[in-house]
């Protein structure tokens, strides 16, 4: 019974490492590519869908909200702040390694505590001159309390908050896209249609953008034509001789 109860006691202990392990796992999933969409290429824009804190049974749906855009032939990933440990500097990382290494732009969508995470993620990598084009905050309570009243990310391009009935914007965001839904549930804001719409319209308008910072490809002309016709070119042949 002594023995058993030793074993029962470091219980603890054996899942907190077991959940240590299992981000590191993640994270080196995706530096190497595995957590990125299989239909889309290398430097297509990234998507990077935050899920709430304890979100044990999924009740936000964010995963499937994910694989929706996976599905739709977005690059898109998502992260558990609960699974790794509220690791923002993990988060970080991923941004950093798709910014700096794969040169990809990315659009940062934080529910409920993940806006939190997200937000804490982006003052890691503004110190080091990193950017993203969008953040977006997806029904966040209480955001002043947990980040100050400057919220606003300066190293975000373009920030779009999504709020229920029953939620407010925070203060110290500076002119951001405001859409509010016409219903109270919480749980129900990241399935809700017109955050689909939102999420949709956003990640078209991040693809187009990119598509067109791409370099053009250019072709040369010549001053005269070439024909394809072998009896043009006997003919070109004989007036020569």
């Amino acid at each position: 019974m002594v023995w058993l109860r030793s074993v029962l006691s470091l219980a603890p202990l054996f899942v907190t490492l077991a959940y240590m392990s299992g981000g590191n796992a993640h994270s080196a999933a995706y530096a190497s590519g595995g957590e990125q969409c299989q239909c889309s290429s290398d430097q297509a824009p990234l998507i990077i869908f935050i899920g709430a804190d304890r979100d044990v049974g999924k009740w936000g749906k964010l995963p499937e909200v994910t694989a929706k855009f996976c599905r739709c032939g977005y690059s898109a990933v998502y992260f558990d702040p609960w699974k790794q440990l509220h690791d923002d500097e993990l988060l970080a990382s991923w941004i950093r390694h798709a910014v700096k290494c794969r040169g990809r732009r990315i659009m940062l969508v934080g529910w409920s505590y993940g806006t939190v995470v997200g937000l804490k993620a982006l003052r890691i990598v503004a110190r080091e001159g990193i950017r993203v084009d969008t953040f977006i905050e997806l029904d966040c309570f209480n955001l002043n309390r947990h980040m100050g009243k400057c919220v606003h990310p300066s190293n975000a391009d373009r920030v779009v908050v999504i709020q229920s009935r029953m939620n407010r914007v925070a203060q110290g965001y500076r002119c951001p896209i405001v859409h509010r839904l016409d219903s109270c549930r919480h749980l129900g804001s990241p399935t809700h249609p017109h955050t689909t719409r939102v999420l949709f319209s956003e990640a078209r308008r991040l693809q187009s953008s990119a598509a067109s910072a791409m370099p053009s490809t250019t072709t040369t002309t010549t001053n005269s034509p070439v024909s394809l016709n072998p009896a043009d070119s006997t003919r070109h042949t004989l007036s020569a001789q």
